[in-house]
């Protein structure tokens, strides 16, 4: 959610029952717009927030729209709710991925808290000090809780995080932009998945082609569908009892939450869980 409408935006959320005390919500604005300052960014969003047992998470996401090819180049930010000081997100290595990724338990909120220790590596030596000695090792990184955040955190985004058609454009320059002419989705098809889209580079074939092929100017339709993902039925959309906000969850990241008023340019995204994956999902459908 953009950072100038975190109380309009949470009003709407506030029918799925998520909700920031006061506090989070105080400390949260200026966190955010210390990023905003120090940072190079086009937009700051406030991405969500992860329980954990002891502490909780909460996610800062980044976005630069100016310059980059086919699409916006995204910086995610992490604090805790004992120390509101956001830092960058870690990149998560392909090996790294594959170790995080057999965890799908409760996080603590302990960042530092290590999931599986580093396995020696021949040839891979390295120096740290320690007691003011300077000792070679051959250990490689530990895996902690904070680098299954990073990947349990891109994983959200590139599953969950969707725009409603139209409200991108895609221009002449190859850059991906706000559409300043968006005037929102009439109620028909703000109640029809198919209106929805990721906001991610594209990945599907069909539309990886027509973007190579320039055909995505000024086409409202140049990202991929979120009703064409794998998992049939991972998306839940319904009308809010007014009928005029369009609520999405996501089925697969319970948590993920999005919505759309019906005939107007305000639409967010939020996650609000405990950040593990419904992996049972594919037997329930």
């Amino acid at each position: 959610m953009d950072i100038t409408e975190i109380d309009t935006n949470l009003k709407y959320f506030a029918y799925n029952g998520i909700t920031l005390n006061i506090e989070e919500k105080s400390q949260m604005e200026l966190a955010l717009l210390k990023i905003e300052n120090e940072s190079l960014h086009d937009e700051v969003l406030f991405w969500g927030k992860i329980n954990g047992t002891v502490k909780d998470y909460f996610i800062a996401l980044g976005v630069n729209f100016n310059g980059e090819d086919k699409f916006p180049s995204k910086t995610f930010y992490w604090c805790s709710s004992t120390n509101w000081n956001f830092a960058s997100m870690p990149a998560v290595c392909p090996k790294t991925a594959e170790v995080v990724c057999e965890f799908n338990g409760l996080f603590t909120g302990e960042h530092s808290k290590i999931l599986k220790e580093g396995e020696s590596e021949e040839g891979k030596e390295s120096y740290t000090f320690e007691n003011g000695t300077l000792v070679m090792t051959n250990k490689a990184k530990n895996v902690t809780e904070l680098d299954r955040l990073a990947y349990v955190v891109c994983q959200i985004e590139r599953q969950c995080h969707l725009v409603p058609e139209g409200s991108l454009k895609f221009t002449p320059l190859h850059e991906v932009r706000r559409n300043e002419a968006f005037v929102g989705l009439c109620k028909e098809d703000a109640t029809n998945l198919a209106k929805y889209q990721h906001f991610r580079k594209v990945e599907f074939k069909e539309k990886v082609e027509q973007m190579e092929r320039d055909d995505s100017v000024f086409k409202h339709d140049f990202l991929d569908c979120i009703d064409n993902d794998d998992i049939k039925g991972s998306w839940s959309l319904h009308l809010d009892t007014t009928g005029s906000v369009a609520n999405i969850r996501n089925l697969l990241w319970p948590g993920f939450y999005a919505y759309h008023k019906v005939g107007t340019t305000l639409y967010s995204n939020f996650y609000f869980g405990d950040g593990r994956k419904n992996t049972d999902l594919p037997f329930m459908l």
